[in-house]
Formats: C-alpha cells, structure tokens, sequence
C-alpha cells in the first residue's frame, strides 16, 4: 500500500499516486463559505446538481454509476461522499473487502456499513448521498502497460 504515499483518498480510489481534487467538488464549494450545507440560498448549487457533475465527471474516468443493490461479487467499486467540507472516496475490492485512504494518512479498511451510512459524523459531516461506480474494464487497462500480454490477451478476450 506504500505506493499511493502521494495520493489523497480520490487518487487512491482511481489507483494513481497522485492527490486529487474533485472538479464536482470545487464548483459546489465555491464562494459559500457562510452558507449552511445543502441549503436553499441562491448562491448555492445544489447537492443533486453536484451529484450528477460528480457522476459525469466519475465516469469521465471509466467508472459507472450503480446503485447499491447493483453491487456483485468479483467486481471492484468506488464510493464517493462529500460536504461542503470535503468529499472522501472508498474503494471495495474483488474480494469484497472496502477500503480508503484518509488525506496523507495510510490505506486502511473500513466496514461496509459505515460506506453506505447516510451520514458520517466526526470533525467533518458528510451529508451527501453516497454516490457509488463501478470499475469498468477500460479503466483496469488504463492500468496495464500498451503492450502487455495481459492487457492483448484481455482485449480479444473481452471483445467476444
């Protein structure tokens, strides 16, 4: 796990080493710094706005948008929250076990239960819903080299 020491949990989840910042994110940020969470006030943009931008932008990516009774065994996912504060990416494995990686802090497990919980409560309060993608195939080749074995293999394999 030391290889994502430069990542953030957004990088993690996408499997770079690099800190990432969610576009989504910032535009509902924005200049609102005294405005109440998902709140009505005209310079707000909406959570539902930011959630179909995060969903496009997540796709973007090669990630598609699911919902949780979607989920199967052997598939890889991603699960995003966010606040006004901060947004937090979690990522399960083929194996079903979910993990994330806190700012500059070590990847660690966390509990399904608490991904899907519809708020998370600590010094920061994510109150989004928990928006959740799948891992296509095209993003698991963005990960293997151009000429690798696997990734021909794979392609012929794939294209059926």
């Amino acid at each position: 796990m030391a290889k994502y020491r430069s990542a953030n949990c957004m990088g993690y989840a996408l499997q770079k080493d690099d800190w990432m910042l969610l576009d989504a994110w910032r535009r509902f940020v924005g200049d609102v710094d005294d405005v109440e969470p998902f709140s009505d006030d005209d310079r707000f943009i909406p959570r539902e706005e930011t959630e179909a931008d995060a969903i496009a932008e997540m796709e973007g990516f090669g990630l598609k948008s699911v919902q949780r009774h979607e989920m199967r065994p052997g598939i890889e996912y991603v699960a995003l929250k966010f606040s006004l504060d901060d947004f937090h990416f979690m990522r399960r494995n083929t194996h079903g076990h979910w993990r994330h990686k806190p700012g500059f802090g070590k990847v660690r497990g966390i509990k399904e239960k608490d991904v899907f919980k519809s708020k998370w409560k600590g010094t920061i309060v994510y109150n989004s819903h928990t928006l959740l993608f799948e891992v296509w195939v095209s993003m698991l080749f963005s990960l293997i080299e151009e000429d690798s074995p696997l990734r021909l293999g794979a392609s012929v394999m794939w294209k059926g």
